[in-house]
């Protein structure tokens, strides 16, 4: 994370505001600067990586739908490619998309970082491949599970629930940009010379 994007975050800290809204505010705001400048930044310094430039044609287009607002294509675009990474960068199947996520944190992640971000890391992981029980896993009974756990479905991401059609509210700017941060992440975690193009 940049310096600068750290500043402003610790700067709501230091004035208590945790407000979840207010954080994102700041991400949007340090991604969307100068015709979201940094964004197309990052995500270009990604096609060093094989596994990441492989993939340029689609993470090109989801940046497209993205800048044209259209998140309900950037969102469903981006979600597969974080397996398809993961599965690059381990060698091994598709199919259990948590436990290739989990098994790459806990290899392949940086001693110079904490625990509490890896942690972060593996909860978001969790809610985005995790936490829907069978029985709520149609469109009707996802809104009123969410409703029951005081969540609203903008704010919710589970990457099966939106490529099997059952969440249909997910598409929000944040959102898509959590897509983009996720595979940054991806990227940064397995950052190595045998992985490069």
């Amino acid at each position: 994370m940049p310096y600068s994007l750290i500043f402003k975050v610790k700067e709501l800290a230091n004035n208590k505001d945790t407000r979840v809204e207010a954080v994102e505010e700041v991400f949007l705001e340090y991604f969307e600067k100068n015709d979201l400048e940094m964004l197309q930044e990052m995500i270009t310094s990604w096609e060093v990586s094989h596994p990441f430039a492989q993939r340029k044609h689609i993470i090109h287009d989801a940046f497209d739908a993205h800048k044209a607002g259209k998140y309900t294509l950037s969102i469903p675009a981006l979600l597969p490619q974080a397996e398809g990474v993961l599965s690059s960068i381990t060698g091994k199947g598709g199919g259990n998309p948590y436990k290739l996520f989990d098994e790459t944190i806990q290899q392949e992640y940086p001693d110079i970082l904490n625990n509490i971000t890896k942690d972060i890391l593996l909860k978001f992981a969790t809610s985005l491949y995790k936490g829907i029980k069978p029985e709520y896993f149609t469109t009707d009974k996802l809104s009123l599970w969410l409703k029951s756990e005081d969540i609203r479905e903008s704010d919710f991401m589970n990457r099966h629930a939106i490529l099997h059609g059952i969440h249909i509210n997910y598409a929000s700017k944040i959102n898509s940009l959590r897509v983009f941060l996720l595979l940054d992440s991806l990227y940064f975690l397995v950052y190595d010379e045998n992985l490069m193009a």
